[in-house]
């Protein structure tokens, strides 16, 4: 038996195919925004440690030993918003 193919039936499916498109687009946008922000977080916390790992081998005597100031984790500068 097919299903009643009525005004109400239709609009229920109409209804139902526009939520999960519109519900499938903000999740691939929250995705995306959340996986930019997080990258964009390791990213300078990375460049800022490589600059100090610089620093520490270019500083001649330095390479000998490390200081615990020198092992201490920092946290990122924050960048300015774009």
């Amino acid at each position: 038996m097919r299903p009643a193919r009525t005004l109400r039936f239709r609009l229920t499916v109409g209804y139902c195919t526009t939520l999960a498109i519109v519900m499938l687009l903000l999740g691939a946008l929250m995705y995306g925004i959340v996986r930019y922000r997080l990258l964009r977080h390791h990213d300078a916390m990375l460049t800022q440690k490589v600059t100090q790992i610089r620093a520490i081998l270019e500083t001649p005597g330095a390479s000998t030993a490390l200081t615990s100031s020198q092992l201490e984790p920092t946290r990122p500068t924050t960048s300015p918003r774009k």
